[in-house]
């Protein structure tokens, strides 16, 4: 490949991502966006798929953004503190007064990822693995994520998905789920109890973008047999709290780089 033909597909793929940031796109809009043939937009989603950097919905068929995508945005922002590093403080709090597994996810499409996670040192423990990635409708982390997303986004998704049972204890149905969605955003926080892994329980709470959209699922996991539902009323309050905290550390580290930007001279 020549080196003006290597830029000129370089260009083509940051064309590509940047018609992704909108949200997820068939193929044919995004060759309409870009201005390029379906083949050529094709070739390009294979190479970025290859990095992880987009995906493809298994429910839509549309493509998204990638965990490689947040990746390179968790780097670009390590500067101003990324959400990692940001949440770190809370997760090890939350971590130390529980003693269990915290996790931060976010999703993907019909997928929920796991980006930040500080396992619990107990012989006996429930994990989710970072990178780890469920269908966005099971487990607590996935009802938050599901619940506080935006409505017409989370009914053409749901329109699309196929509510596979993990466990027993999975909600399949959509009536119930929407039942389950509503009680996550009167009460502020969802529970589940092995109906992503039996015998695992967790409690999550929403994590804010300064924009007003949901970011993550801040989460405490640990074994059913530990997690009982009188502990997990006894630790809710410190993950709702936990969640608020990076919420506020998000939104302090983007205006404090926005007051660094407007210093920068001319």
């Amino acid at each position: 490949m020549t080196a003006p033909s290597a830029v000129r597909s370089v260009t083509r793929a940051v064309d590509v991502l940047m018609a992704l940031t909108s949200g997820p796109r068939s193929l044919g809009r995004l060759a309409e966006e870009t201005k390029l043939s379906k083949t050529t937009v094709h070739r390009l989603l294979a190479s970025l798929s290859h990095h992880q950097l987009i995906m493809q919905d298994t429910v839509t068929a549309d493509y998204l953004l990638g965990p490689g995508s947040l990746r390179l945005v968790d780097a670009l922002t390590t500067g101003m503190g990324g959400i990692g590093i940001l949440a770190r403080p809370v997760l090890s709090r939350l971590q130390a007064e529980t003693l269990e597994t915290v996790t931060l996810h976010t999703r993907f499409g019909a997928q929920r990822i796991c980006v930040e996670e500080l396992p619990s040192q107990l012989a006996i423990r429930y994990t989710a693995g970072v990178g780890a990635a469920s269908p966005v409708h099971t487990g607590s982390a996935g009802k938050v994520l599901l619940a506080y997303m935006d409505a017409g986004e989370r009914e053409h998704l749901l329109d699309h998905a196929d509510l596979e049972a993990l466990t027993d204890a999975t909600i399949t149905d959509r009536a119930t789920l929407e039942r389950e969605l509503a009680l996550v955003r009167r009460r502020g926080f969802a529970e589940s109890h092995g109906e992503r892994v039996v015998g695992g329980a967790a409690v999550s709470a929403p994590v804010w973008a300064p924009t007003g959209h949901i970011l993550a699922a801040l989460s405490v996991l640990g074994p059913e047999g530990r997690l009982k539902p009188a502990k997990l009323r006894e630790i809710r309050p410190s993950v709702v709290e936990g969640a608020r905290e990076i919420s506020r550390r998000i939104a302090g580290a983007q205006m404090e780089q926005h007051d660094k930007d407007r210093e920068k001279p001319a």
